[in-house]
């Protein structure tokens, strides 16, 4: 197989492909199993569930780039968990994960440090970018639904769940 010569490659850095350092590592996945341990102790809010979405979307993201196989219904699974977990908040009042629930998110995040470790700095860049691309292409903006009074949060509500 060879080059294309008129296909022009970015030329990379050699931190863009290195792996991440042990402390970035450790950091982001650090993130993810606090915030699953939060909501597992009953501690946990919007903000750790905030963070397991973006363990999913950045772990289904990496496997894509990195061409590991991608097991989708995992990462289904996974979303439809955080889905009912923040459907149980707005109707019962408590952020809380099913015992099935939170073995699904512990495999997920063994994935995900998987990945941490091996992943350059490039992919995990390009996989943090789709990821805030998804995010701000599926942002809804509460305050447009005032009108139809489907305003799920208020402003005390979420200051609560801040502090």
């Amino acid at each position: 197989m060879t080059r294309n010569p008129r296909i022009k490659r970015k030329r990379r850095t050699k931190a863009e492909l290195l792996p991440l350092s042990n402390a970035d590592v450790r950091a982001l996945s650090l993130e993810g199993h606090v915030a699953l341990a939060a909501v597992r102790s009953g501690h946990g809010g919007a903000v750790q569930l905030g963070y397991l979405a973006k363990t999913v979307y950045l772990t289904f993201f990496l496997q894509n780039l990195m061409a590991q196989e991608v097991d989708v219904v995992l990462f289904q699974e996974a979303e439809a968990i955080i889905d009912r977990c923040i459907d149980r908040a707005s109707t019962v009042g408590r952020w809380s994960l099913l015992e099935q629930d939170l073995v699904v998110l512990e495999r997920l995040l063994i994935v995900y440090d998987t990945q941490l470790e091996a992943v350059p700095a490039y992919l995990f860049s390009e996989a943090w970018e789709r990821f805030q691309r998804a995010m701000v292409s599926s942002l809804q903006r509460p305050f447009d639904s005032v009108e139809t009074g489907k305003l799920e949060f208020t402003i005390s509500e979420l200051r609560a769940q801040m502090k």
